[in-house]
This record gives structure tokens, sequence and C-alpha cells, in this order.
């Protein structure tokens, strides 16, 4: 379609050691040691991707006589950049409990993609955004919600003023997107409320909102019948809103 982004892998190993079954049939489950680089996104988006990094080891449960889980760490690095998902694998449920954290800046990344957005001013970053998804649980592949929390400063979206964001929220099981705590300071500005958007139906969104703002330094979020509305407006020192 030309529209598709396709990942590629220039090379990969994994090293599994102490897989055996136990005199009792249990199996041990093996530590497991793996690379991956050359990761490459091609297509709508393009970039390049560093190597990524995985550990799993066995860990005992309580009273077990053979590790029923998997400890894990996978993680990659660029720059200032930090991407890692860490947690326990269940192989034998199957379930996983796991977090994934990250400190990315944009500028970090080898992508022409992404060097377009920066000169198009569509995304780019002073410092780099942080955050957190998890915990969350997979049980039998199914997802069962999680908290995150994203914050951001002086990041710059679709040729915004350099703006302070902070979120706060969860993922529903159905994937539905709830922020109850949310800030944000774009210029003169401010505003703090809520945010919610139903992904499992219709894509219907609420923001409830309460600060001061000046309807201007929303234009590059909104489209042109917004510019135009105020121009024949003109703004004092302080938000009128």
């Amino acid at each position: 379609t030309g529209q598709d982004t396709n990942v590629t892998l220039s090379h990969a190993t994994l090293t599994a050691r102490g897989f055996s079954r136990a005199p009792d049939g249990s199996l041990t489950l093996p530590t497991l040691l793996g690379r991956a680089r050359g990761i490459r996104l091609e297509g709508s988006h393009q970039a390049t991707l560093p190597t990524l990094h995985v550990n799993a080891s066995p860990a005992l449960e309580n009273n077990a006589s053979a590790p029923q889980r998997l400890r894990l760490f996978a993680g990659m690095a660029a720059g200032d950049s930090l991407l890692h998902l860490s947690g326990s694998l269940h192989p034998f449920e199957p379930s996983a409990d796991l977090a994934l954290r990250f400190s990315l800046r944009p500028e970090d990344f080898d992508s022409p993609t992404l060097r377009d957005w920066r000169q198009r001013r569509l995304l780019s970053s002073d410092a780099p955004v942080r955050g957190e998804i998890g915990p969350f649980r997979l049980r039998k592949g199914r997802f069962h919600g999680a908290p995150f929390h994203l914050a951001a400063n002086g990041l710059v979206v679709r040729g915004s003023q350099p703006a302070t964001y902070r979120f706060r929220g969860f993922f529903t099981p159905e994937g539905d997107v709830r922020i109850p705590h949310a800030y944000g300071k774009l210029g003169q500005s401010e505003a703090r409320g809520s945010f919610e958007q139903n992904f499992a139906e219709n894509l219907d969104y609420r923001f409830l909102l309460e600060g001061e703002c000046l309807p201007t330094e929303l234009n590059p979020w909104i489209g042109s019948w917004w510019d135009r509305i105020w121009i024949d407006f003109a703004f004092g020192p302080k938000p009128p809103f």
C-alpha cells in the first residue's frame, strides 16, 4: 500500500543454558541471553534502532521444586535515550507481569523520519520524554490493564512552542485510555484536568480542563479554520480564558 512500516533484522543471537527435565518430569527453565542488531524500520516510517539486549533467568517460586518463571530484562539505549522492559514470565501458565520504562529524545535516533519531523517542527524535545507503563499483566494472552505516567519538558509538537506536560493515568483491559491527572503549560497557557478516549468502540474522547488559555497558542494543533477565528482579535498581556 505504500503506507506500511516493515521491520527488518540483520543479525540476532539467542543462547539457552540449563534447559532440562527433572526426575519428577518437570522442566527446568533455562537462562536465556539474546541480542538483536541492525533493527530497521522501512516504509512509511524509517529508522535504525539501537541493539536490543535480552536476559532471562529462572527464579524459584515459594515451595517450588523447580523454577516456574523467568526474570526478564530487555533493553536498548542511544545517547541520552533508554528503553527497557522488565518483569517476570510464567511460560507454563502462560502469563507475564511486566513494566516498560523509557527516557526518549527524538534527536538520539538515526531516523530520516524523525529528522524530517524536526526540520518541520513536528516533533522535537530539549530533554528526554520520560515515562513508565506498568506493572501490567497478561493472563493467557489477555491484557488486564496498566497504569502509566509521562513527563515531558521543552516538547515541540506540530510547530507549537516548547511545552511542559505531565500525565498520569491507566489503560483499561479493553485498551481505552483514562488520564484523571493531566497538566500542560504552553507559552502563556496553563491547564490541569482529565482526558479519556474510547479506543474499543468509536474513538470518542473527552477533555475536562481548568486553567488559562491564549487561543492563538493552539493554532499549530488545530486546522486553519481555528486560525481564521482569531484574526480580528487582539489579546492583552494575560490569557483571556
